[in-house]
């Protein structure tokens, strides 16, 4: 997340297999532009040698680019554009616990796997890893095996029981303007008789943070949320765009803390609605507002993030 940081990762363990997922704005405070995050994450494509390998997703233009940087074996991988291993979507089980039956299509086979979560940051990380399994030449029914036990990382779009039959999309982990609108997408494919989402500041944006709040705010509003809760001063700015977008000010409340947020938020939920948590960590700490109104909050070690030692004082 800082210039430098990747000669001293590499360094400590040069990869024989190296993946580029996405190159965006994240950490934008710490690089005086996008070109410079891009030549960062790029150095690991320079660093491949040439008996090494590479692998990009062919969706992402950043990423992608880095292939005419490398010595390495290049491998690709997608969801929309040509790929050397080309994921597609066969079927989406849009009901609790929620899961995907993708095709994958490589040089060698064809492999239909069904992963017990939805979204499509999910679809590229399995896609990701089938590319490394077919560089590694892993026979299919292994692959198959280990795409059925992939399951969220807490925190990162993972799907859990709320109260009053309630739905909780928890992306708590952290936030970009890249994640953020991926998580929105999700909530407003879901269909929900009453949506709640719960959005926080965005770290690390530096000159872009008013801008990428400011959109975030105007694409929430395009979605047409039942309520709109926003935290701390990132947050501020996400409320008061979606009012200026035209959700209605008694549709959009805004607190300077989950603490603050997370009584407000529970006394919103009605049976079966559909609630999204999105914003970063450090002070934001959106994972309270989870564990408030989970359905099973004996489990909070076990399905939220930040729940050991300091975070928890």
């Amino acid at each position: 997340d800082h210039a430098g940081d990747m000669n001293k990762l590499l360094s400590i363990a040069h990869p024989n297999i190296g993946i580029i997922t996405n190159i965006g704005i994240s950490h934008y405070e710490f690089f005086k532009d996008v070109e410079a995050i891009e030549a960062e994450k790029g150095k690991m494509a320079k660093a491949l040698k040439s008996n090494e390998i590479l692998i990009v997703n062919s969706d992402n233009q950043k990423a992608y680019n880095q292939k005419n940087t490398s010595s390495a074996k290049v491998f690709s991988y997608g969801l929309k554009n040509s790929a050397d291993v080309k994921a597609e979507v066969k079927d989406t089980d849009l009901q609790f616990p929620f899961g995907t039956t993708l095709i994958f299509t490589t040089a060698s086979k064809n492999i239909l796997a069904k992963i017990n979560c939805i979204g499509e940051p999910h679809y590229y990380a399995v896609t990701a890893g089938v590319a490394v399994g077919e560089v590694l030449n892993i026979e299919a029914d292994l692959i198959v095996k280990g795409l059925s036990d992939y399951k969220p990382s807490p925190g990162r779009l993972s799907i859990i029981s709320g109260i009053k039959h309630s739905t909780i999309i928890d992306d708590s982990y952290n936030a970009s303007p890249d994640s953020m609108r991926q998580a929105i997408q999700l909530f407003d494919r879901l269909e929900a008789p009453i949506k709640i989402a719960v959005l926080g500041t965005m770290r690390e944006l530096g000159a872009l943070t008013e801008s990428s709040h400011k959109e975030i705010g105007e694409y929430i509003a395009s979605i047409k949320p039942n309520y709109l809760i926003t935290v701390a001063e990132g947050g501020k700015i996400i409320s008061d765009s979606a009012i200026l977008a035209g959700m209605s000010s008694g549709a959009v409340m805004h607190f300077n803390t989950s603490d603050e947020a997370k009584k407000t938020v529970q006394d919103l939920i009605e049976p079966e609605a559909l609630i999204l948590v999105k914003g970063s960590q450090n002070t934001v700490r959106l994972e309270k507002v989870v564990k408030e109104i989970m359905a099973e909050p004996m489990r909070a070690s076990e399905l939220l993030v930040r729940q050991y030692g300091d975070w928890l004082k």
